[in-house]
C-alpha cells in the first residue's frame, strides 16, 4: 500500500472512531487539590425563622412568634400550633349558684354567685370555682359549709366543648364533705365573638343535695 493510501485509510479510521465516541459524555475528575461539596438532601428539615422548631412541627416557620411552645394570645392566629385559633387562654368571672337540700326532712333552697377561673393551655383545661357561702341563708352552715370549691381537669385538644367530672369540696361547716359531679364547657368560636366567652355548666346530684352552677365567663386579658 502506498504512503498516500495509508494516509487516506488512517484518516478515515480516525474520523470514524471520533464519530462513534462523540455521543459519550465523559465526567472529568476534579483536581487533586479541589474540594468536592457534599450533595444536600432535598428532604432535610429546616428552621427558617430560627425559633428552635423545625418546619415539620412549626405551623408557621416564617414567623418566630408562632411555634409549639408559644403563648396563645387573642390575635386570630394559632400561636402555639395546637390546631386552635385563640381557644387557649384564661376565662374568668362569676357564675350563678343554686342548690336544693333536704335537712331533717325539711327542704332548703340556696342561691348566690361564685367566682370562677378556667385556664386552657394547648387543650389542657383546669377549672376552679370558689363559692364563699352566704351564711345569712338558713342552714347554709350545716349543709354547704363556709366555702365550697369545685375543681375539674380535662384535655380537649381537638374539641371546643365537652363534659368531664368535677370534684365538690365543702369546708368550714359543721360537717365537711366532698362529692363528684359533672361539668360542661363550651368555648365560643372566633366567628361568634373572637372566642371571648366560655359557657359553663356544673351539676351535682346527691342523695339529699342538688347543686347547679352555670353562666358565661369572659376571656381575660393576656
Amino acid at each position: 500500500m502506498s504512503a498516500f493510501s495509508m494516509m487516506i485509510f488512517s484518516g478515515w479510521f480516525g474520523c470514524r472512531t471520533v464519530g462513534e465516541d462523540s455521543a459519550v459524555e465523559i465526567e472529568r475528575r476534579p483536581d487533586d487539590d479541589g474540594v468536592i461539596a457534599e450533595p444536600s438532601a432535598e428532604t432535610a428539615l429546616r428552621d427558617i425563622d430560627q425559633d428552635g422548631f423545625l418546619e415539620d412541627v412549626d405551623c408557621d416557620d416564617w414567623n418566630p412568634n408562632i411555634h409549639p411552645d408559644a403563648e396563645e394570645i387573642l390575635n386570630n392566629k394559632d400561636d402555639d400550633c395546637d390546631g386552635f385559633v385563640d381557644a387557649d387562654g384564661r376565662h374568668g368571672g362569676r357564675l350563678q349558684f343554686e342548690a336544693v337540700a333536704i335537712y331533717q326532712g325539711e327542704p332548703y333552697a340556696f342561691t348566690q354567685v361564685c367566682d370562677a377561673d378556667i385556664l386552657r393551655v394547648r387543650g389542657q383545661v383546669e377549672m376552679l370555682v370558689t363559692c364563699v357561702i352566704d351564711q345569712t341563708q338558713e342552714r347554709a352552715d350545716q349543709l354547704l359549709g363556709s366555702t365550697l370549691t369545685v375543681t375539674a381537669n380535662e384535655n380537649f385538644v381537638f374539641e371546643d366543648n365537652g363534659d368531664t367530672s368535677a370534684v365538690f369540696v365543702s369546708v368550714g361547716g359543721e360537717t365537711e364533705w366532698d362529692a363528684t359531679g359533672v361539668t360542661n364547657w363550651t368555648w365560643s368560636s372566633w366567628e361568634d365573638n373572637q372566642s371571648n366567652t366560655l359557657d359553663v355548666q356544673v351539676r351535682l346530684d346527691a342523695l339529699h343535695l342538688d347543686i347547679w352552677i352555670n353562666g358565661t365567663l369572659q376571656r381575660m386579658a393576656e
